[in-house]
């Protein structure tokens, strides 16, 4: 699955720890955990019209970092996603994976979303993926 690929990434990049179990690590897909404090989270959010005639998909994600309650935390933590996501391109994101033809941010800064219950402050970030479209599965 791309939201796989790109959690494991962004571990092969030294940006959090990505346990495929989900038991452990501080990456995870669809949402924040309660522990540990500084989490980022990855999300499909559908993406951009599909055609037929292209052998491309456009898949869109979300990734939410949460931090501490120092703001500048999570923010930077945030900009770290930003750095190795936008402008990837002409490759998979792990051996094997998808071909990325390129990754682009959909916003040029993280957007916060404020501090949750606990006061810890999140960060949003929306990327478009073109992708080399499978034609024998989709995952």
């Amino acid at each position: 699955m791309l939201i796989t690929e790109i959690m494991q990434y962004l571990a092969d990049e030294g940006i959090g720890v990505y346990d495929p179990s989900g038991a452990t690590g501080d990456i995870f897909m669809g949402g924040l955990p309660q522990s540990p404090d500084q989490v980022i989270a990855v999300t499909p959010t559908g993406g951009n019209t599909s055609s037929m005639k292209c052998q491309y998909d456009s898949p869109s994600v979300q990734v939410v970092v949460r931090g501490t309650s120092d703001p500048r935390t999570g923010y930077s933590k945030a900009l770290e996603v930003y750095g190795v996501m936008h402008g990837f391109g002409g490759k998979p994101f792990v051996s094997g994976g998808h071909w990325v033809v390129m990754c682009e941010g959909v916003q040029s800064d993280p957007a916060s979303l404020g501090p949750d219950e606990n006061n810890r402050f999140r960060y949003s970030l929306n990327f478009v993926i073109e992708i080399q479209r499978d034609i024998h599965s989709r995952g």
